[in-house]
């Protein structure tokens, strides 16, 4: 079984960013921070861009710079591992590929507006657009999300 610790398999969904979507993924699943403290850093240029033990104050940074992307690492109260990634004009909400199952996915996708999702293995999302394009069809062997349909593991 996937932990905090030991996560295995993911079903990342892909949706369109707007103010209240860290609260509601929070609260759906009852998430905290597995880190307080946050830093923005921009990889290619090795430059830490910003950083705070606040999330109030990490959320204000983003939105006052859209279109930085950054990772958070979130946990339930039973050690499962979660993902909110946030994109340029997208997140993305990382859940544990066995925690839900194919209604409450599809509930959950349609009820989010979600513009595709895919599974994957122990691996982060996607921060590009390219990449974000090639996801579900990298991931057809796992469960994945298009067009409001659930298409099924190749091997079930």
């Amino acid at each position: 079984m996937p932990t905090a610790l030991d996560p295995e398999l993911d079903f990342n969904i892909l949706l369109p960013r707007n103010a209240d979507s860290y609260e509601r993924f929070t609260t759906r699943f009852g998430l905290e921070p597995i880190q307080a403290h946050q830093e923005v850093v921009d990889y290619e240029q090795g430059k830490l861009l910003f950083e705070t033990d606040a999330l109030d104050d990490l959320f204000a940074w983003l939105t006052a710079h859209p279109d930085t992307p950054h990772t958070l690492y979130l946990k339930d109260d039973d050690g499962w591992a979660f993902v909110f990634s946030h994109l340029p004009h997208n997140i993305i909400w990382s859940v544990p590929y066995d925690l839900l199952d194919d209604d409450a996915l599809v509930s959950m996708c349609l009820r989010e507006g979600a513009i595709c999702g895919w599974g994957s293995w122990n691996e982060p999302p996607p921060d590009n657009v390219a990449d974000l394009a090639q996801a579900p069809v990298r991931w057809k062997a796992l469960k994945r999300f298009e067009k409001a349909v659930l298409h099924p593991d190749a091997a079930s």
